[in-house]
């Protein structure tokens, strides 16, 4: 391989356009795994545009970690490496260590490029859900090999194989003898170490960050928000014949969520509620009533989403008096999955019933009863979206943030509180 000097530019422009795009599309999945977003937010709308395409339900993901980092940072190190390498490319005029950096360049792109396929065998399986901003990346990596390998190829004036051929020798060969330029390798290692701690600890950063947000409040607006909701009626919705969901029955605090199964707030909206049960145990009572937002079964909802979640909440109506109630629930509401009739099968299998068997479950009509009394006490209440929360009578809309539930609880359990806030 010959000198920076008969590089040739229009591919090093390239790899170098491809490599800072991926910059751009892995930063910015970087920040959003750390970000707490919602269906209003820029960085929300930027990516998650259905229940097909959502950036944040990959991004934010059990899967999108690997050794306890989000995959997005590997991604914004392997593209900045590129780049910083370049720049070392043009910088130091040594043979071998030119040679050296193509074939790492090669080793790398084609590690990075069969990484796409798990991961989109996840999106596809697991998740069932894609990520744009992802398959961007994908598209980078494989844009970069292949131009990894052309340049490979120009340089050695061969075809591709010997070249590719006479690159990993004198890669491996270089490794073995790399003493021949230590200080170009100790440059490289310096860089590419200083470069992946920066994003380790700013990773930590943005965590750390997040979470003091989340739970450092400035008391006075605290308090400001806990007297707007005391300003806030008593509102009547009868618990009688429900089963509780998490806690235990005539506890000093009653909640009732009114959520939707295929909304992804509601499921986090129900593990906020069970992990406020577990942190006042015996003094919450948390139950689940239906508002699916899909115009089959709900008049005010303005879509039309084929009755799959009416069907899901029949079904949980339906099997509140036998012992798959939560378990049918925790299969649907804890899964990563949108929901679908894949899942909503999944989850009538673990508790025992088959898909055939639903006729007879709502042959009586009591479920869509009970389903349609619900949906019209939400109205009646206000309620136009979920999740909404009653807590102890009082109207919640929208999940707020753990410690300001937490707050509220806190309020709620303790009398001299709660004559502050009245």
């Amino acid at each position: 391989m010959a000198g920076p000097e008969k590089q040739p530019g229009i591919l090093i422009l390239l790899i170098a356009v491809t490599a800072i795009i991926g910059v751009i599309f892995s930063g910015y999945l970087f920040i959003n795994h750390y970000q707490e977003t919602s269906g209003d937010s820029v960085l929300f709308q930027l990516c998650s545009i259905s229940d097909s395409f959502d950036c944040s339900r990959v991004n934010q993901s059990y899967y999108s970690i690997f050794m306890g980092f989000p995959i997005a940072g590997y991604g914004l190190f392997y593209y900045l490496f590129i780049l910083i390498s370049l720049s070392l490319y043009h910088v130091i005029n040594h043979e071998r260590f030119s040679l050296f950096l193509g074939g790492l360049f090669l080793i790398t792109s084609f590690f990075s490029v069969l990484t796409i396929l798990p991961l989109a065998l996840i999106s596809i399986t697991k998740l069932k859900t894609y990520c744009l901003f992802c398959m961007i990346i994908w598209l980078c990596n494989m844009v970069l090999f292949i131009l990894f390998a052309a340049l490979v190829r120009r340089k050695e004036n061969t075809h591709f194989v010997r070249a590719l051929g006479h690159v990993f020798v004198s890669f491996f060969g270089f490794l073995k003898r790399f003493y021949m330029a230590p200080a170009h390798v100790f440059i490289l290692v310096s860089v590419s170490t200083s470069l992946f701690a920066a994003i380790l600890f700013g990773g930590e950063y943005l965590g750390i960050k997040r979470d003091l947000e989340l739970a450092r409040s400035n008391l006075e607006e605290l308090d400001k928000l806990i007297s707007e909701f005391y300003k806030r009626p008593v509102l009547k919705s009868s618990v009688e014949g429900l089963p509780v969901f998490h806690g235990k029955s005539n506890s000093a605090v009653t909640i009732v969520e009114y959520a939707d199964f295929n909304c992804p707030a509601c499921k986090k909206g129900l593990r906020t509620m069970e992990e406020l049960t577990k942190r006042y145990p015996g003094k919450l009572a948390v139950y689940l009533k239906n508002f699916p937002l899909d115009s089959t079964c709900n008049q005010v909802a303005i879509r039309d989403k084929g009755g799959l979640p009416c069907t899901t909440a029949l079904i949980s109506i339906a099997l509140r008096e036998k012992k798959g109630y939560h378990h049918y629930v925790d299969q649907i509401m804890k899964s990563e999955q949108p929901l679908s009739f894949e899942l909503l099968e999944e989850a009538l299998t673990d508790v025992g019933i088959k898909p055939e068997d639903l006729g007879n479950m709502f042959k009586d009509g009591k479920a869509k009863e009970i389903l349609n009394q619900e949906i019209k006490e939400a109205i009646a209440l206000g309620i136009k979206s979920t999740p909404s929360f009653l807590i102890n009578g009082r109207l919640i809309s929208g999940l707020p943030p753990f410690y300001v539930l937490n707050r509220l609880i806190q309020v709620e359990l303790d009398a001299s509180l709660r004559e502050k806030f009245r």
